[in-house]
């Protein structure tokens, strides 16, 4: 394969059928094999042939394929019950020795996603992870000490000396490593010092890399500011079907069908923006139920990728009661809200909870959200649509 074929989905099918038939003679091949289930947005470039053949190695037991296969359900949600075989797959995967598998439990449990919050368990999980040299933790741990997150302290240069010996371990030639080098480069150095990185590994087949270089042509320190260049890069990143940069694009046409359809593209292809954004077009407009029917799916698709914002605009239709749905399920909605940390569906669960309601959630209730709970708490009135461009993408969760 050359370097101008290498595309993301390219990238991600041909490296696990190639890898995962030898993945237990060839320690490389297991290292290329687990890099493709780092980013969940690998996981919506999966082609049927990759899964058929994933779906095989599985049902023969192969707890390499039935962890990814549980990637796939958990981020995609294929089906109706998804996160039930996600929970299945996970568990079987790590019972036989995936670390990556226990990594994988670990943020579930932490964000509630199998239905439960257990952050004692989810800790215990990671620290398990890390130190079975799991690359999904790894990963989950350069985010945080790049951006100082689960209460652990803002570090960027320890991250740049970790992912330098990442590199050194795994080689020159993992483009989720190359990539996180670029986004500990820029935000040590910024946008203009971090583009020959960005670059490398958008050469690799990064598709992380695809979301945040466009934005490096463009940053406030980069005296080549060039917004040409920035468009390309979009166009580029389009081509590469890289949901950030479909869904950028779409705010530089000037035809509003054609917006439209770009915005549809980056949903599909699992952009938690483009779910929100089309869900705000379809209630704003709304003339009909069937316009708001629209918008609750896209909130919907949104939530299920795991969207704290889709999650409070579903519950804020169903408190407006621009779709019927019951108290119940809109305070589910809330609770869902409030495991991925919604101050909003916090303080929405504590007081639904203060009135004698989600008491078969007590025990959570009581132990998260009433010490979460903020009476001040106002919500924003305005929202940037546009994603960072520190690095702080989807892929990380």
């Amino acid at each position: 394969m050359s370097a101008k074929d290498i595309t993301p989905r390219a990238l991600i099918n041909e490296t696990i059928k190639a890898t995962l038939p030898i993945i237990e003679q060839d320690e490389n091949a297991k290292k290329r094999y687990l890099s493709m289930f780092i980013i969940n947005d690998y996981l919506f470039l999966l082609n049927n042939d990759t899964l058929e053949v994933l779906n095989a190695h599985r049902e023969k037991g192969n707890p390499y394929a039935t962890y990814a296969f549980g990637r796939y359900h958990l981020c995609v949600q294929p089906d109706a019950d998804s996160l039930e075989k996600a929970e299945q797959f996970y568990n079987y995967a790590y019972k036989h020795g995936i670390a990556d598998a226990g990594a994988a439990l670990s943020t579930a449990l932490r964000y509630g996603r199998f239905g439960r919050i257990d952050r004692r368990k989810s800790h215990e999980l990671f620290i398990e992870a890390l130190e079975k040299e799991s690359r999904l933790a790894a990963n989950r741990q350069l985010y945080n000490i790049i951006f100082g997150d689960d209460d652990i302290e803002k570090n960027p240069g320890k991250a740049l000396t970790i992912v330098n010996e990442l590199i050194e371990a795994d080689g020159e030639d993992d483009p989720n490593w190359a990539y996180q080098k670029a986004v500990v480069i820029l935000n040590i150095y910024g946008g203009a010092s971090s583009i020959p990185y960005f670059k490398k590994a958008i050469s690799m087949g990064s598709i992380s890399a695809m979301s945040i270089y466009p934005y490096t042509l463009v940053d406030e320190d980069n005296d080549d500011a060039d917004k040409e260049a920035y468009i390309a890069a979009l166009k580029e990143g389009m081509e590469k079907e890289n949901y950030d940069c479909i869904y950028n694009y779409a705010f530089e046409v000037n035809d509003d069908e054609k917006a439209h359809n770009l915005l549809h593209k980056a949903l599909e292809l699992g952009s938690k923006q483009a779910a929100c954004l089309l869900g705000d077009i379809y209630q704003n407009a709304a003339e009909e139920d069937e316009d708001y029917y629209k918008a609750w799916e896209c909130y919907n698709t949104g939530a299920r990728y795991g969207s704290e914002e889709c999650m409070e605009r579903l519950f804020d239709m169903a408190e407006k009661e621009f779709v019927e749905v019951s108290e119940q399920q809109k305070e589910y909605i809330a609770l869902c809200g409030a495991r991925l940390e919604s101050q909003k569906l916090i303080n929405a669960v504590v007081e639904a909870y203060n009135h004698g309601r989600l008491t078969d959630f007590a025990a959570e209730i009581e132990q998260y959200y009433l010490p979460a709970y903020d009476p001040d708490y106002e919500e924003e009135t305005e929202e940037d649509e546009l994603p960072d461009d520190d690095g702080r993408y989807d892929a990380y969760v």
